[in-house]
């Protein structure tokens, strides 16, 4: 292809493109550079045109960049000069524009300038962090020992000065029964785990300001606080105090105010009928006085919005005082977010007249939205955390997104890290490997932070072969960075749902037991620390299952020393009969506690365990012959056994064994579904068993063992 279709490419592109000659003194300094070619979207960006400036300078173009802070000749120069390749975003000065920008030289004395325009995405950050500000006009935190800890207002809105404030109990800032309330607003609000509010007089004398106080009690971690946000709710409470005559006082309020009022008649029949609405309603809703004196809800909103409306109105009357609550109406003026209140008017006892007062919160609760938003993100690493990962997980569990791959990723060392060099080191380790993480994954790729040590991505639309090439970038891409403490290593697994049947937890399932595989492969250190571990949830997560470990152990050891075992082979005997269930962790505890029969795929999840106990065990080189006497342990000597249906001498003698010891042990203890049997039962069990299900050697041995000595 000639040069024109890749230079039509170059101008067609939404990234801004520049090449430029940089200008050095004698000394060899940058000191001006001179614009050699641009495209369209430079021209878009900038306000300048490519053809007017096209081998003029900059400082001929903009003199003012001169005195720019920041030294964009400079930066620019060294690029040229020494080939380096920097990236960063800048306020340019002379544009009165953000820039995102990267630079990089295709040869000596030459630089490129790739750049979008990022001044209303700076506009958007600025803007969010000034969201709690404009949500309420103060805004307290206080902890549980009722100490104010921060304020968020402008210092002329507060009754006292903010270094006051702060450090603060409740009852020194508020005194008598203010303060009292906001106490029992506080207990309330702990109690109720919900927002609470309360209105009250202003505490300053000769200040008839009302205030409406909003607090919530925030548990999230380690931090537990309230927050209250104040509103000052003034004109609303003088609205409610005025409105009671529907005179004077009340044309001056209702046409005064900049919420949208209207008058709402009710009829004897309960039904609704409007009245009237005042200047901002009429502005802000687009339903002029004419359209709305006379209507009910529906003729005037329509069926639909004209039941919640009146459901509404009915409480308003039902709880005779006035309510206040948040709606979304569609109206001429689009849909918009109201905050209303719905004030009831008496006339000699009965409710003739509701007085409504919506205020427009569209924006405000989409900045609301925004906070939502920062929610989902882990603090440490900017990732997704564990919230947004369940709710993402739901809405991408559909058939449309098959097949949807898991992919579960472990920290190796997090802990050994964080107990040798301190959680700073911790913490540098877990942002490293978010960083590689979401350079390494596509951007349709959700990755979020599920745990101290866990990470877990979900993968739309994406097949096994695909996902093992993702978990292997992860992995290698893991390796190749460092840190200050021990070298980065992750451990991968994955899973695919490739059928809308399959239940996605049991994707989570595997692809976190193909990690812990993974994770015993790393080094042997770490994979003995991590049989220990697995042996520990084990033994939390199966009621008895550490007591009968280390019994089976015990019964091992003795056996194996009256068959004829030496010392050392007996001692080793004695740890396989204590790891011979490992492979239970991954098996639901409650099939473990289930009193009726077992269905047959928690049968068949039972089976499973010597398999998933000999691949974990098989992973570890110490282990790896332990694996054979695990993965045999359920073998009988006539063949009737699992998982490969072994019988008589094939079945290796430890496995033998580990079974009579483990049959016996377990016959001698309550179950879910069975009384223990005594000891004599139990041997008479294993009497009848010989020869079936039992090496009868070794069962006539460890029935005479345990007669001569039961301990």
């Amino acid at each position: 292809m000639d040069e024109n279709f890749y230079k039509n490419i170059v101008n067609l592109s939404p990234v801004g493109y520049a090449l430029h000659r940089i200008v050095l003194n004698d000394a060899g300094e940058p000191v001006d550079y001179v614009y050699l070619e641009a495209n369209r979207a430079f021209e878009s960006f900038t306000g300048l045109d490519v053809d007017k400036i096209r081998g003029k300078s900059v400082t001929e173009i903009l003199p003012e960049i001169i005195y720019d802070e920041y030294n964009w000749i400079a930066e620019y120069g060294k690029v040229a000069i020494e080939g380096k390749e920097i990236e960063f975003e800048q306020y340019s000065q002379p544009l009165h524009k953000w820039y995102r920008v990267k630079a990089l030289s295709p040869g000596i004395g030459l630089f490129i300038t790739y750049f979008t325009d990022i001044t209303e995405e700076m506009k958007n950050l600025e803007q969010k962090t000034t969201i709690l500000s404009v949500l309420n006009e103060i805004v307290f935190e206080i902890d549980e020992d009722l100490v104010f800890i921060n304020v968020i207002s402008d210092e002329n809105k507060l009754f006292y000065p903010k270094d006051k404030i702060l450090g603060s109990r409740i009852s020194d800032v508020l005194s008598g029964k203010t303060g009292e309330k906001f106490i029992e607003l506080l207990k309330r609000a702990k109690q109720s785990k919900s927002k609470v509010n309360l209105s009250y007089l202003s505490p300053i004398e000769g200040d008839e300001r009302w205030f409406r106080a909003e607090a919530k009690y925030i548990e999230f971690r380690n931090i537990n606080k309230y927050v209250v946000g104040i509103q000052d709710i003034t004109n609303q409470k003088r609205a409610e105090d005025d409105l009671k005559s529907i005179r004077d006082e009340y044309r001056k309020v209702f046409h005064g105010t900049q919420d949208s009022m209207f008058l709402i008649e009710v009829k004897k029949d309960d039904s609704f009928r409007y009245m009237r609405n005042n200047l901002a309603h009429r502005k802000n809703t687009g339903i002029s006085l004419q359209e709305l004196r006379g209507k009910t809800p529906k003729e005037l909103l329509g069926e639909e919005a004209a039941i919640i409306v009146e459901g509404n109105y009915r409480r308003c009357i039902k709880e005779k005082t006035t309510i206040v609550y948040e709606e979304t109406l569609k109206l001429k003026t689009g849909t918009r977010v109201w905050n209303t209140s719905l004030t009831p008017v008496f006339q000699e006892g009965k409710i003739s007249y509701i007085v409504g007062s919506s205020h427009d919160i569209t924006e405000k609760k989409q900045r609301q939205l925004e906070i939502e938003y920062l929610s989902y993100r882990d603090q440490l690493t900017g990732l997704y955390n564990r919230r947004f990962f369940e709710e993402e997980l739901k809405r991408l569990d559909t058939p449309r997104n098959l097949p949807l791959s898991i992919a579960m990723v472990d920290v190796n060392g997090l802990k050994l890290a964080n107990d040798a060099f301190g959680h700073e080191s911790g913490d540098e380790m877990l942002i490293k490997i978010a960083e590689v993480m979401k350079r390494l994954c596509r951007a349709d790729d959700i990755i979020s932070r599920i745990g101290g040590d866990e990470f877990i991505v979900l993968l739309p639309k994406t097949d096994a072969s695909e996902t093992k090439k993702i978990a292997e970038r992860i992995s290698e891409g893991v390796k190749n960075e460092t840190t200050a403490a021990i070298p980065l290593s992750v451990s991968c697994g994955f899973s695919v749902k490739v059928s809308a049947d399959k239940d996605i937890s049991a994707v989570i399932k595997k692809a976190e037991e193909r990690m812990y595989v993974e994770k015993l492969r790393e080094s042997p250190k770490l994979k003995l620390k991590t049989i220990q571990i697995i042996m520990r949830e084990l033994h939390r997560s199966i009621n008895g299952e550490r007591d009968h470990s280390q019994n089976v152990g015990d019964i091992c050891e003795r056996l194996a020393i009256e068959i004829g075992f030496n010392k050392q082979d007996a001692r080793y005997m004695r740890y396989a009969g204590y790891m011979h269930d490992i492979g239970k962790v991954g098996i639901d505890s409650k099939i473990f506690e289930k009193e009726g029969k077992l269905t047959e795929e928690e049968w068949l999840a039972i089976k499973r365990h010597s398999e998933t106990g000999y691949r974990i065990m098989s992973s570890v080189n110490q282990y790896a012959s332990m694996a054979d006497y695990i993965l045999s342990h359920h073998e009988k000597w006539d063949g009737s056994g699992y998982p490969a249906g072994m019988k008589n001498d094939s079945i290796p003698i430890e496995s033998r064994i580990i079974s009579i010891a483990d049959a016996y042990h377990a016959m001698t203890q309550n179950r879910s579904y069975r009384n223990a049997m005594t000891s004599e039962e139990a041997l008479e069990e294993i009497q009848n068993c010989k020869g079936s299900h039992f090496d009868p050697y070794i069962a006539d041995v460890f029935i005479e063992m345990i007669k001569e000595n039961p301990a």
